[in-house]
């Protein structure tokens, strides 16, 4: 009989955050990514699988969803993982541009877009139109 407690359909403790802004159609909104802290969850032939809460918020919708793997590692790891994917699909539907520390974000490498964070810091205006090739 399994000693551990069902498994919690809440998000837990935050272990690390980000927010960027998500510009639809000219219009931004925030949005804010959280990862909750690994937990123990269900117990599997080979021992205890790991679950990795993921929390989106942006405006009013909330969505949380698990990573899971075989150990806290994994689960962590998978957390990320999930989390590029979803962004990276984000930022390829038509209108939006995913925006971080006032640049342009690359969901592939998850940082600012080179080009336009070398323009913030030259000073030079930034034009949006010029990362979209």
């Amino acid at each position: 009989m399994s000693t551990l407690p069902p498994i919690p359909t809440t998000f837990n403790h935050p272990i690390a955050a980000r927010e960027l802004t998500v510009v639809r159609d000219g219009q931004p909104s925030p949005l804010h990514i959280e990862i909750g802290r690994p937990v123990q969850d269900v117990e599997t032939a080979g021992g205890t699988d790991w679950r990795c809460p993921v929390r989106w918020r942006e405006g009013d919708h909330v969505r949380v969803h698990n990573a899971c793997g075989v150990d806290s590692f994994q689960a962590l790891q998978l957390a990320l993982e999930s989390i590029r994917l979803k962004l990276e699909a984000l930022a390829g539907e038509d209108g939006i541009s995913l925006h971080f520390l006032d640049c342009r974000y690359d969901a592939r490498t998850q940082l600012p877009d080179q080009q336009h964070a070398r323009a913030s810091l030259s000073g030079r205006p930034r034009d949006d139109r010029d990362a979209a090739g």
